[in-house]
């Protein structure tokens, strides 16, 4: 049998942040989408460097239609959808960079607490 495994899975701390957000309340989680879509945002504004991004292959055409169509949980909410599909693009060290930016964010705007009662173990 054949294991499934999405790109997010592959990268151990994007991975564990849809977890977490996967146990927030809705409340909670547009907080914290919102925080996630800055950092993405401004992470991108800062490096305009194509050579970051990964190949847009047919498993990103496919995850963009399954988003398109919100089927996935997270595609509900629009910041974290969007956030979502620009770390789809980006080589793994750089998604790992955005998560590292996002947890240092929360604790700048003292958000930690919430973010960490629901942090997948």
């Amino acid at each position: 049998m054949k294991e499934f495994s999405r790109w997010y899975d592959k990268i151990t701390n994007v991975n564990k942040m849809l977890l977490t957000f996967k146990n927030m309340s809705d409340r909670e989680l547009n907080v914290y989408a919102r925080v996630l879509f800055n950092v993405v945002n401004d992470n991108r504004a800062k490096s305009q460097n194509s050579s970051d991004l990964s190949s847009i292959g047919p498993d990103k055409i496919q995850a963009y239609l399954k988003s398109y169509n919100q089927r996935r949980w997270y595609d509900k909410n629009p910041n974290l959808r969007d956030s979502i599909r620009l770390l789809s693009i980006l080589s793994p060290a750089e998604a790992e960079m955005i998560v590292d930016d996002f947890l240092f964010h929360l604790k700048i705007e003292g958000l930690t607490e919430v973010y960490e009662r629901n942090r997948a173990k």
